[in-house]
């Protein structure tokens, strides 16, 4: 096994250092430029100031010189400093990084709980109302962007409910557990996550859901689960030990394109309900052209990706002892 992850680890160094490659220099030929940020309009500066912005923050190199600038302060583990609110970068994301890991960890953790029973059972009851109901729902949850079910849920949801689940946010204003005790403090968490996590986990619940079911309709038709059938086991244990089991291998390989989904999802859901997460913070990045803090967004984004993909791997032996790591 340590030979397998140095292995993963190695092959991981080429592919994040392409995809930083690659976003470094798309995001410099956008129009417009961090001078606007940084200088105002350039064309009403003194060539002066604009030289002495430039130099400062090294704006005046070579972009292939930038770059390497850049990757030897991150791999010092220095994102640099924001052109926007002019502090550090990595000091903004660990700020951030827990309210989204809060979220996105919640709706992972729901979205397996809810899609692999759903998909299960869906299977073993085809063609009935249980099978329609949730094919229905799964098309339906696939269909509805973000966006637009995050504004359904605000006029659906929470208006009716007249702040009883507030709008936005995290929490109250000055909510401390030691003020107002543990459980009232968790309870106003809870209010606020509600709106959040549904959106968040809504395709998500539906993909993995639709993806479970094929999985599952296709293995209870493997001549092994006909044939424990045959043997006079009962059904439960046919489905529960045998058949799902099997079934999850496919639904486990899902999970490399689910978890970094749910990351670059949450950028749209962080905007609509004021989620103070790096989404968040990314998107106001890329409005306000902040290149240290949509670089580091992009690099963290690409990170989770090839963890994800990573750890789904590992998961192939626990599920399937025929899998070996060599």
């Amino acid at each position: 096994m340590t030979r397998y992850l140095a292995k993963r680890l190695i092959q991981m160094i080429p592919v994040l250092l392409g995809v930083t490659l690659v976003a470094f220099f798309i995001i410099h030929l956008a129009p417009g430029g961090p001078m606007t940020v940084l200088g105002g309009d350039a064309a009403q500066l003194d060539p002066t100031q604009v030289e002495r912005i430039e130099e400062a923050y090294g704006l005046n190199q070579p972009l292939h010189a930038q770059y390497f600038h850049w990757l030897s302060h991150v791999l010092r583990g220095d994102f640099g400093i924001s052109f926007v609110e002019s502090r550090p970068v990595m000091e903004m994301y660990l700020e951030r990084l827990p309210n989204t890991l809060y979220l996105n960890g919640i709706a992972i953790l729901l979205v397996y709980l809810l899609a692999v029973p759903l998909g299960a059972i869906s299977a073993v009851k085809q063609y009935s109302k249980f099978d329609y109901a949730v094919t229905i729902f799964a098309f339906a949850g696939d269909a509805l962007p973000n966006f637009l079910t995050a504004l359904l849920a605000l006029y659906l949801v929470a208006m009716p409910s007249k702040g009883a689940i507030p709008m936005g946010g995290i929490a109250s204003y000055g909510m401390k557990a030691e003020q107002v005790g543990l459980w009232l403090f968790l309870l106003d968490r809870a209010r606020y996550l509600i709106l959040p996590l549904l959106v968040v986990m809504c395709q998500s619940v539906t993909g993995v859901t639709r993806y479970m079911r094929s999985s599952m309709l296709e293995v209870i038709r493997e001549d092994y689960v006909q044939t424990a059938r045959a043997k006079g086991l009962s059904e439960r244990v046919v489905i529960y030990k045998h058949a799902l089991r099997n079934a999850l291998i496919p639904v486990v390989t899902l999970a490399g394109s689910v978890i970094p989904a749910l990351f670059s999802g949450s950028v749209i859901v962080e905007q609509i309900f004021s989620w103070p997460g790096v989404g968040l913070l990314g998107f106001r990045a890329v409005a306000g052209r902040d290149y240290p803090v949509i670089m580091a967004f992009l690099t963290l984004g690409s990170v989770v990706t090839v963890v994800s993909f990573l750890v789904v791997d590992l998961l192939y032996v626990a599920i399937d002892p025929r899998i070996k790591y060599e």
